[in-house]
């Protein structure tokens, strides 16, 4: 449900494909909104309740390289920044969902002669 302030609509994704990496769950998907991206994870403290997934979603501009993203490119920039598990590690934090995403460059070290 969303609410633009002409009353709350219902809507739907076209697709959403998910890929799950342990507890990570990774998803890419297109609505009337655009394409996104989504990172989450399973909540599993108490083994004896249903599993509870969170996922946090982002939505990518047109020319966002996040969205030509294969699997695996997905998964290396998502994991790499690993969720520890802990409560407070939430998927909205990695860098893979930042609204200023951009490739890191590997650092260059200043010669010093």
């Amino acid at each position: 449900m969303l609410d633009n302030g002409a009353g709350a609509q219902e809507f739907h994704d076209d697709e959403h494909e998910l890929r799950v990496f342990g507890k990570v769950v990774l998803g890419k998907g297109s609505n009337q909104f655009g394409k996104f991206i989504s990172i989450g994870r399973l909540w599993d403290e108490d083994t004896t309740v249903p599993q509870v997934l969170v996922l946090a979603r982002r939505y990518l501009a047109s020319n966002d390289m996040r969205g030509k993203w294969d699997w695996t490119e997905f998964a290396d920039h998502a994991l790499s920044l690993s969720l520890s598990g802990k409560r407070n590690d939430t998927p909205w934090c990695v860098a893979a969902l930042d609204s200023r995403w951009k490739k890191k460059k590997k650092n260059k070290r200043k010669r010093e002669d």
